[in-house]
């Protein structure tokens, strides 16, 4: 037993000593959230094995916020390879080696770091998209040839910029995560499909076949939408029917849309507040059901948004729903 736990101290140790001094990191939130989207796309056995140990993976990515100084970005490479070497010795659910996925990330992350960038809401890109998962076979030329390809970012902070090397850092961080669980032969799984896109505004990932049918389907209501148009304007020319008339049809039929989309959310924050009200009446909840509840109420706090906005201003609430189910 304490054999054990002098392992784990000596590994925690190395990986806390190998952080570097004050990082120009992506702000804490940028992080947390580039944590997720690495996981998202890692192959199915590695994303579940990080999905049930989140919180020491981000454990890991936050130890940068006690460094102070210039990053060497070969420290990753460190990281990495003493990853490995537990993986392989079985320490997979060792806290400290899981924290070490974490701060493997964080050193790429730094690698690819644009600034000392610290707002959130204008920085994080509406979409991430998958590269592919490349083997780490060379560690110092991939990082290298990071810093190459990230140096157009290098101490900007404009949305643009943000964004590119946001999309550079979680695709390395998948690289290196997947090549890592790999070479110790513990099998990564099934990658997803390259293209496959994170939708930050809906927090989903759809693949290049699921953006396809939704390309089509947009194209389709436009389509349709034009047509309609066009033969409600040649029914206008030929005296068939008058503006007024085009108009309030038109009106008409947006109040119908809008009904229908405040009846939806009504019943869906009806559904969640009786799902809510059954957790809490079974008394003292296990870890999975706070878990469930904290869902709940961010979910129900969505929808009273989205029902509030229709209320406040109707219109613009429904054009924002179009926008997003573009």
């Amino acid at each position: 037993m304490a054999g054990k736990f002098q392992m784990g101290t000596i590994l925690a140790l190395v990986f806390l000593l190998m952080l570097p001094a004050a990082s120009e990191a992506f702000n804490r939130d940028l992080s947390t959230v580039m944590i997720d989207d690495a996981i998202s796309f890692c192959p199915d056995n590695l994303r579940e094995y990080l999905v049930a140990r989140k919180a020491l993976v981000l454990k890991g990515m936050k130890h940068g916020d006690y460094a102070s100084g210039p990053i060497d970005p070969m420290s990753a490479e460190r990281v990495y390879n003493l990853l490995i070497e537990r993986l392989k010795q079985g320490k997979a659910d060792d806290p400290n080696v899981i924290i070490g996925f974490g701060t493997l990330a964080f050193f790429l992350s730094e690698t690819v770091s644009p600034g000392a960038c610290r707002t959130l809401d204008a920085l994080l890109p509406e979409w991430v998209l998958y590269d592919g998962t490349d083997p780490i076979n060379n560690v110092e030329e991939t990082i290298l040839s990071t810093l190459e390809l990230s140096k157009p970012f290098h101490g900007q902070c404009d949305e643009e910029s943000i964004g590119d090397a946001y999309n550079v850092a979680v695709n390395v961080i998948v690289d290196f995560w997947v090549s890592a669980y790999n070479k110790a032969g513990l099998g990564a799984g099934t990658l997803l499909p390259v293209g496959s896109q994170v939708d930050h505004s809906r927090q989903a990932i759809y693949t290049p076949q699921e953006l396809e049918a939704m390309r089509i389907a947009k194209e389709a209501r436009e389509a349709a939408q034009a047509a309609y148009d066009e033969e409600m304007k040649e029914m206008v020319r030929n005296g068939v029917i008058t503006v007024e008339v085009v108009q309030w049809q038109k009106e008409q039929k947006e109040k119908k849309k809008i009904d229908q989309y405040i009846e939806k959310y009504r019943l869906q924050l009806k559904q969640l507040e009786e799902e809510a009200d059954e957790l809490r009446s079974g008394g003292t909840m296990d870890r999975d059901e706070v878990k469930r509840m904290r869902a709940l109420n961010d979910e129900m706090g969505e929808v009273k948004s989205r029902i509030s906005e229709f209320e406040d201003d109707p219109n613009m609430a429904l054009e924002k729903e179009r926008n997003d189910n573009w």
